[in-house]
């Protein structure tokens, strides 16, 4: 018998497709599944045995129109708007569903779209995974986000390090000095004194981000004084591959923070004014470290140097960053 089929729809940013994955599974547990994300991150959805077909997305109608064509045969029993623009309702139309939920807001009886009501205090994983659920997707005990890598990329990680004098015998940690907003950010200066410390552990840090961010490294690697070894502009799964080979990873509240979680890697966040309760790294491989206010109001997105952030001390983190690594390394099979 066929199975029913569903939609799941998360055409965003980086970290918020990553923070869809859970929702992804409990939606591909009970039907057959297509994933519609941003056509720079359908490789996140490779090899995920959840997932039947992934269909790539832009703002474009030209997009829209292709996708309509594609799917005006097919019948989904639920659509769920996990996290998109608005533009997405262009698109909702041509489709044909039974019912379709959102949790941003979106009440569109016109296009048969609901929105579910949900405290704002819960994780957005949670808010999402509650989405899913009532769209018939199936309970989940492993709430994680997940990306499937393959051993062939395991392998190659493992190979790039080593090239660049990187072997198990020292603590892999790589830092992530960039953001989306200067208010989410750790000065580069303090990252350099953080990687500056780790040197004395016999770390070589390497430094992570998009290709654009080479200033930033070069600013990191200058406050250091230290050797540190560029990871930027990799290719998406090749990026997700390093990170899963890593003892720690310490970052701003950016994409590469959920990219670590998703590949099972540990994590330390700095935070600003954003909420670690509701958009944070969670588990026990996880730590957080939150700036105090300095700002009333926070100007958040018009702000353009972070006082809070600038206040977070390199001895604090260097200290997190040690006992981390102490407790990971000591786990059996390191």
């Amino acid at each position: 018998m066929k199975r029913r089929a569903a939609l799941a729809i998360c055409t965003t940013a980086l970290g918020d497709t990553l923070l869809c994955t859970p929702a992804v599974a409990s939606l591909g547990a009970a039907y057959e599944l297509d994933v519609l994300t941003h056509q720079r991150r359908r490789e996140l959805f490779l090899h995920n045995p959840q997932v039947s077909r992934v269909l790539p997305y832009r703002n474009n109608a030209l997009v829209r129109a292709w996708l309509s064509l594609r799917l005006r045969s097919r019948f989904y029993e639920a659509v769920a708007v996990l996290h998109a623009n608005d533009d997405i309702l262009k698109l909702l139309p041509h489709l044909r569903f039974g019912k379709a939920g959102n949790i941003q807001g979106w009440e569109k009886p016109e296009l048969g779209l609901g929105c579910l009501a949900l405290e704002p205090a819960l994780h957005v994983l949670d808010k999402r995974l509650l989405l899913a659920q009532w769209a018939g997707g199936a309970e989940v005990q492993d709430k994680r986000m997940r990306v499937y890598l393959t051993a062939a990329e395991g392998e190659r990680a493992e190979e790039w390090l080593l090239k660049r004098g990187l072997g198990p015998e020292n603590p892999r940690v790589a830092l992530c000095p960039g953001a989306a907003y200067p208010y989410k950010m750790w000065p580069a200066r303090s990252f350099g004194g953080l990687a500056k410390g780790l040197a004395e552990m016999g770390v070589i840090c390497l430094v992570v981000g998009s290709a654009p961010e080479e200033r930033l490294a070069h600013e990191v690697r200058m406050a250091a004084g230290v050797p540190t070894v560029n990871a930027l502009g990799l290719p998406l799964r090749q990026a997700c591959a390093l990170l899963s080979r890593l003892d720690l990873l310490i970052t701003n509240d950016t994409g590469p923070m959920h990219m670590a979680q998703a590949v099972d890697a540990p994590v330390l966040a700095l935070f600003g004014p954003t909420d670690p309760a509701t958009i944070g790294p969670r588990g026990d491989r996880a730590a957080v470290i939150k700036a105090e206010p300095t700002c009333q109001p926070c100007t958040t997105k018009a702000c353009r140097q972070a006082e809070c952030m600038a206040a977070i001390s390199v001895e604090s983190v260097l200290a997190k960053a040690r006992e981390m690594l102490a407790k990971g390394r000591a786990r059996p099979g390191r």
